[in-house]
């Protein structure tokens, strides 16, 4: 039979049809092409055919498309037609594929071009397959399917869009038809336009054909609303949308309420179906090409939908209920990663954000009318990334919106921040007195309902405000103020950003040296706090104010440099350059970090003498090292380890010691003052409620040390035991597990029914199991694959997906501290208690 033909030229491909010709040519049998509807998976079918079929000594050739074919016996009809054969019209299928399969088998090596087999459900679409490639041993077939057909031996390939230069040339080409011979649009109009198609060649085409009434401008409007291919391409995605599962459609629909690419954890959380689990129907429109895999940052991998699939099934949604989950979510997201733009993970903190960017965009325009908490709550979690990523039109307007959601949500504490972050932009944009009226309101506002950590922020950006409007003495009071506010709550971020407004006020007021020695002391805190954004931003304020990166660096003290990141590549140059110098005393500086670890976890398991006898080795490092920085929260969490042990004095001694260390420096003041807390509720010798307050001041510290968290877990501890009462001081803190852990309570959490995760409870099982029996050792992922979907039958790389997704539900319901991955695989933490109940 001769193959359909196609007189425009075909563009592109030149990977797929080497990738389809060394296939064939050695010797696979059955050859899938898969993809989304519309991205050309006939067209590449044909082009291969009629290039190689001579070549490959595979003739005749037949083409049989299934796209009308209601049932298997249609199908059978269809492909004999193809291929010159007769099969009785009133056979049945079974003994129709085997009459046809020996035709077939009589005319030899020939090639079946068999196109549109996903119209067939999946059981038929198999047993014609295999039926024919059984019976006529030298056929091949070239199929086309929008999900692989899961014959045994199948090869596939699944079919990406375009690449770039191939869908501008398919465009500019088609037109040029379209318009009569000239080219109606510029190269970078047609870069635009085949972007908003997603590079699928028939969406491609099809908005080609407008060029014939439509200018590349409005065309390009058009589709920006949505408005044109996509309504041509619909009756293509609706026959999709036919060979969908009820429980399919309704997930396709849900995960289209993304913006941008989205994870497992993502989906599992925002989707709902009544059966089966979201992984699964994931994976089988991940077959069905409607949903496709993307690589995310560090590895990740993510799901997400081509822009023209994720419009064509936002227009079936019904529930406005998964609109909701997605902006819960989200939102937890975002502001979990908004307490780490401060610190060491201050990087990644921002890129993490900016991965939510799209999605947090699209979760404030779903509630800033509903739900005007929630919306303002976004907009104050996305402030540092609009405020040091660029985004400046962007970022006034958001802060603009946020501020008046705050309003409409009648939630001082709220607006007062939004405020301090709108009057951010409003100062950069040079409306001085209009920033100095919103920050005078926020600090109104948070003074009344006593938010010191607003107020301090509110007070600080007065400051900047004043400076620029020369009024210098107003400045200097606000600047001495925040600078006390901040330092009382421990907060290193404002008082090194206290600093450097002060710096730059002093150098306005002709005082060199004093403003350079500010800002070398905000530079100090940020590299100990490993903030390598605002190191950078502080080096730039060395500039504007007339000193070299190099001379504001040079000021930094040894210990400080000792203290900072060990990768010195992700430090700024100036920065890098003098921490070089002192490698060796990092070196044992993190050497005695690491003994103070591992007494905290001692101290943490319940291990008091283990724990104690780890600090002393700590503190003893650290002085070979030649740091004073960390000595002191070591001698405070050895302190409370020796008020457990009943010895007062000793506890006493080391608290006072520690106090003297830690003078003059906020982060590790605050951090001895709530180990010191930890000490008297302990020993009794101060209340709970005082011991509370502390606690929660702390928590709400900016840029919190390690030690810092390390002294709230501690405090939190000793709260614990002072109400469980005297008899409970050395208590174990471990992973509680049920029979057949139907339920489980992590360390220091609630209790958790896992009834109704049966795959994850069975993988949890599994783990405590070996950890009981075998701890340090690892399980496999294929271990936990058996474990989790026993005698399941999979492909290995689902089978790890799944793995992956139940051990972030596991973390997510509690076990981040125990749940441990290594290079070999999974395990509950040796070292942590685990025992069954």
């Amino acid at each position: 039979m001769t193959l359909p033909r196609d007189e425009t030229a075909f563009f592109g491909r030149q990977d797929e049809l080497g990738d389809l010709d060394r296939r064939i040519a050695g010797g696979a049998r059955l050859v899938t092409i898969a993809g989304l509807a519309g991205i050309g998976k006939t067209r590449l079918a044909l082009q291969a055919a009629a290039s190689n079929a001579k070549r490959w000594k595979l003739e005749p050739v037949a083409f049989a498309s299934l796209a009308g074919a209601p049932s298997l016996e249609a199908a059978v009809r269809e492909v004999a037609r193809a291929a010159g054969v007769r099969v009785a019209s009133e056979s049945k299928a079974a003994p129709a594929i085997a009459t046809l399969g020996a035709s077939l088998a009589k005319k030899g090596a020939m090639l079946l071009v068999l196109d549109a087999v996903e119209q067939l459900s999946a059981g038929p679409a198999k047993e014609l397959v295999s039926g024919l490639l059984d019976a006529a041993r030298e056929l091949r077939i070239l199929a086309t399917s929008r999900e692989v057909i899961g014959v045994k031996g199948e090869e596939k390939l699944m079919l990406a869009p375009l690449g770039e230069a191939d869908a501008r040339a398919l465009f500019l080409e088609r037109a040029k038809t379209a318009a009569g011979g000239s080219v109606p649009a510029s190269e970078a109009e047609a870069d635009a336009i085949v972007a908003r198609v997603d590079r699928l060649p028939l969406a491609i085409e099809l908005a080609a054909s407008r060029l014939e009434m439509l200018s590349p401008s409005d065309l390009l409007a058009r589709l920006g609303a949505r408005l044109d291919v996509l309504s041509t391409m619909r009756a293509t995605l609706d026959m999709s949308w036919e060979l969908l599962s009820k429980t399919e459609q309704s997930v396709l629909v849900q995960v289209a309420t993304f913006a941008a690419p989205f994870g497992i954890d993502a989906a599992e959380e925002i989707v709902e179906i009544d059966e089966g689990e979201v992984l699964d129907v994931l994976e089988s429109l991940l077959r069905k090409s409607l949903v496709v895999r993307a690589e995310g940052p560090r590895g990740r991998a993510r799901l997400v939908l081509f822009e023209t699939v994720r419009a064509w099934a936002r227009e079936k949604r019904t529930d406005d209920g998964v609109k909701k989950r997605h902006a819960a979510y989200h939102l937890a997201e975002a502001e979990r990663w908004a307490t780490k733009t401060y610190g060491a993970e201050g990087v990644r903190a921002l890129d993490e954000l900016t991965e939510l960017f799209p999605d947090l965009l699209v979760a404030f325009e779903t509630t800033k009318e509903s739900e005007p908490e929630r919306a303002t709550r976004i907009v104050l979690a996305l402030s540092d990334l609009l405020l040091f990523r660029g985004l400046f039109e962007l970022r006034a307007e958001l802060f603009a919106a946020g501020a008046e959601a705050a309003a409409r949500a009648n939630d001082d504490r709220l607006l007062s921040r939004a405020l301090v972050t709108k009057a951010r932009v409003t100062l950069e944009v040079g409306r001085m007195q209009d920033a100095e009226n919103e920050l005078r309101k926020a600090h109104e506002l948070a003074t009344k309902i006593g938010d010191d950590a607003t107020r301090a922020e509110a007070t600080r950006s007065l400051g900047w405000a004043l400076t620029a409007m020369g009024r210098i003495d107003e400045a200097e009071k606000a600047l001495a103020d925040a600078t006390a506010l901040h330092k009382e709550q421990g907060s290193a971020r404002g008082l090194a950003d206290a600093q450097v407004a002060l710096g730059i006020l002093r150098a306005f007021q002709g005082k060199s040296a004093e403003a350079l020695s500010l800002l070398r002391g905000a530079l100090a805190i940020h590299v100990e706090q490993g903030d390598v954004i605002r190191q950078e931003k502080v080096l730039g304020f060395g500039k504007l104010i007339g000193h070299a990166a190099s001379e504001v660096a040079r000021g930094l003290p040894r210990e400080v440099l000792a203290r900072a990141g060990a990768a010195v590549d992700a430090l700024p140059p100036d920065v890098a350059a003098l921490v070089a110098t002192e490698r060796e005393a990092g070196e044992r500086w993190r050497q005695a970090i690491e003994l103070y670890a591992a007494g905290a976890a001692a101290h943490e398991r319940g291990d008091v003498t283990g724990a104690i006898a780890a600090f002393e080795r700590a503190a003893s490092a650290l002085g070979r090292a030649g740091v004073v920085r960390g000595a002191a929260a070591i001698d405070a969490h050895a302190a409370t380890a020796f008020a457990e042990t009943g010895d007062k004095g000793e506890a006493e001694a080391r608290i006072a010691r520690a106090r003297s260390l830690a003078k003059d420096d906020v982060a590790s003041e605050l951090a001895v003052e709530v180990f010191a807390a930890a000490v008297a509720v302990t020993l009794e010798t101060e209340s709970a409620a005082s011991a509370k307050a502390l606690l929660e001041r702390a928590s709400a510290a900016e840029g919190a040390s390690p030690e810092l968290a390390q002294a709230q877990k501690v405090l939190a501890r000793a709260l614990a035991r002072r109400e469980g009462g005297p008899q409970s001081i050395v208590r174990r803190e471990g992973l509680v597990v049920g029979p057949e852990s139907r339920f489980m309570i992590a360390p220091g959490g609630e209790r958790v029914d896992l009834v109704r995760y049966g795959p994850v409870r069975r993988l949890l099982d599994r783990l405590v199991t070996h950890r009981l029996e075998s701890p340090g050792n690892a399980l496999s992922a294929d271990a936990l694959i058996e474990a989790g979907w026993p005698g399941e039958r999979m492909r290995h790389t689902a089978g790890l997906l799944r793995v992956y997704s139940a051990i972030r539900r596991l973390r997510r319901l509690g076990l981040e501290s125990v749940l441990v991955t290594r290079d070999d695989g999974y395990l509950l933490d040796p070292h942590a208690e685990v025992r069954r109940d």
